[in-house]
């Protein structure tokens, strides 16, 4: 899965890294249902250390708590899959390892665990760039794997057009 993903996204994926060389900045992120898709195609480009200093899967509540911080009250209040967490994660993320960019990743891959609330290809992403934060929730349709594919995708493009807009 990944590696066909991979080749799909390598020129957005060299054009980020590009730009971030070019800057010295470095990028980090965090996942829950994407479960490390995004940070396998990140370090899918040679020469990848030299941008993505690494990331984080917090899959669990409790996960998401212990490695990132992400508040209790948070996640059982608002839940995993929302704007609240995925921008907390995002800005944990970037502060944790001290990189320009954080990218956070949360939300309903499938087949289960949707709700009429949260429909199965509800995913919330967040990128946090030192002063300010970017989030926006999707609704994808597809299988597991289409809805982590087509995740990845959207949230490199978004990282691209963020960090252009830096330079």
């Amino acid at each position: 899965m990944a590696s066909d993903l991979a080749m799909k996204t390598q020129k957005t994926v060299e054009e980020i890294f590009s730009i971030l060389e070019k800057k010295k900045e470095l990028v980090s992120s965090a996942e829950s249902c994407t479960g490390g898709l995004l940070a396998t195609v990140l370090t899918d480009v040679p020469g990848s250390s030299n941008f993505y200093e690494g990331g984080v899967t917090a899959y669990s509540n409790y996960a998401k708590q212990r490695l990132l911080g992400i508040d209790g009250t948070l996640l059982s209040t608002v839940g995993a899959v929302s704007q609240e967490v995925a921008v907390a994660m995002a800005q944990s993320v970037r502060a944790k390892l001290n990189t320009r960019y954080g990218i956070a990743i949360t939300g309903i891959a499938g087949p289960g665990g949707g709700t009429k609330e949260k429909p199965v290809g509800t995913v919330w992403w967040a990128i946090s760039d030192k002063g300010r934060t970017t989030s926006e929730c999707l609704g994808l349709k597809g299988d597991r794997n289409s809805i982590r594919k087509q995740t990845v995708e959207i949230v490199l493009k978004k990282l691209l057009n963020i960090v252009k807009s830096n330079v």
